[in-house]
């Protein structure tokens, strides 16, 4: 967590959660164990409310992350992935976002603190999942989501872009508010 400030700037918390390896190695023994070729597989899926309904009540993990351990362990990984419970690919990603999705809620708690936060931007590699930001959008329904529409931005970058719109407006920079549906 980094607080951004520079002067006349109002303050500005940023989360960063990399996980951009982990669920590249999720998503290749996915593609691996349903038979899916290539790593690239989960691109087409889109959110599904009815798998998000069935896979998002079990809190125990089903998946084991083997790159990354949460902070302070409220959420843990599985001992090992449990293949045998996801009868498609298609469940067993959209059960791996509900995981993944719980870990970037709780990092976004850590940086907020006792802050009161409105607005979420969100870049990387997952501003570009369907799912994920559908997801995100459920679980935390209180804030406004600005979503990155190019996955190449920063901490700062956002920061710029709240405080001096006018200043990036050189820079590819895009965003897209994601309503709750």
């Amino acid at each position: 967590m980094s607080q951004l400030y520079a002067p006349g700037w109002r303050p500005v918390k940023a989360s960063r959660l990399f996980f951009g390896n982990e669920f590249n190695r999720q998503t290749s023994q996915l593609a691996e164990v349903f038979g899916k070729k290539g790593c690239h597989s989960h691109q087409p899926i889109t959110s599904d409310e009815e798998l998000y309904r069935k896979w998002s009540v079990p809190m125990e993990p089903f998946f084991h992350l083997e790159t990354m351990q949460y902070p302070d362990k409220s959420i843990l990984s599985a001992p090992t992935t449990q293949w045998d419970k996801f009868p498609n690919f298609e469940e067993a990603f959209h059960r791996l976002m509900i995981e993944m999705m719980r870990w970037q809620v709780g990092a976004i708690g850590l940086a907020a603190g006792n802050t009161q936060v409105r607005k979420l931007f969100v870049d990387g590699g997952f501003s570009q999942s369907d799912v994920f930001i559908h997801l995100l959008r459920r679980e935390l329904p209180e804030y406004e989501l600005i979503v990155s529409t190019s996955p190449l931005g920063s901490s700062l970058g956002v920061a710029m872009a709240i405080q001096e719109p006018e200043r990036i407006e050189k820079y590819p920079f895009e965003t897209r508010r994601v309503l709750m549906s």
